[in-house]
């Protein structure tokens, strides 16, 4: 989501965070995976540019997330 939306969501959104990170806590104890957290490895969500609305990326912000994430995946597979 673009960061507006999330800072207007706050409230609602750290609530629902604890419980996910615990979810995603138990479940990585059982089958060890690597989680990212992109809203702290890019700005992609402080670009409005990237956004179709305010919940969707556009083809741009899609193509970054994906870029963002395959340069990810090269580095963690070197």
């Amino acid at each position: 989501k673009y960061i507006e939306t999330e800072k207007r969501d706050e409230k609602h959104l750290s609530e629902l965070e604890v419980t996910f990170n615990k979810i995603v806590q138990e479940v990585n104890e059982k089958y060890q995976f690597t989680h990212l957290d992109l809203k702290k490895l890019t700005d992609i969500s402080q670009n409005e540019n990237f956004y179709y609305d305010a919940a969707h990326l556009n083809h741009y912000g899609a193509y970054m997330l994906t870029k963002t994430l395959n340069d990810l995946i090269l580095v963690e597979n070197s």
